[in-house]
């Protein structure tokens, strides 16, 4: 505890946090894009000891990549048509 504070007013930072988290702004497209890659990342040939193990991950990646292609397309669009919303 930095010894400035008292044990409550220690506290009662720790709780605001929880209280009153900070909001961030939206992620844009490009960020969606590179979470969903990164999570593609982590499937990247990774074999599971079980069919269902591997039959989650194969569905993972497949879905994963099709967020992706959606995502550019609606980008694509985007441009094309000049429309931003």
């Amino acid at each position: 505890m930095p010894p400035q504070l008292h044990a409550w007013q220690f506290q009662l930072s720790r709780l605001s946090c929880y209280l009153f988290p900070r909001m961030k702004p939206p992620l844009t497209n490009r960020e969606v894009y590179d979470l969903l890659h990164q999570a593609l990342l982590l499937f990247r040939r990774k074999r599971a000891d079980s069919d269902e193990g591997q039959g989650a991950i194969d569905a993972a990646h497949a879905k994963l990549e099709a967020l992706q292609r959606g995502l550019l397309t609606v980008e694509d669009y985007r441009e094309r048509t000049g429309d931003r919303d």
